[in-house]
């Protein structure tokens, strides 16, 4: 859109489960979702969704 592509970084690690701060692989403890993705896998509070769960739930969603 007129925003541009915007990208937001996930953690597959929830950041409030770590006891203290680690250096992160961006290759394999980060993912890129859009805004609205990112907000929706953090939907369930402290336990936030798996990407798999979110693209199961997004799956369901369209075929109704």
């Amino acid at each position: 859109g007129t925003a541009g592509g915007i990208i937001e970084v996930h953690h597959l690690e929830p950041l409030a489960v770590l006891d203290v701060p680690r250096p992160y692989d961006p290759r394999s403890d980060l993912v890129p979702l859009c805004p609205s993705c990112h907000r929706a896998i953090h939907t369930r509070g402290s336990k936030p969704l798996t990407v798999p769960e979110l693209k199961d739930l997004m799956e369901a969603a369209r075929h109704g």
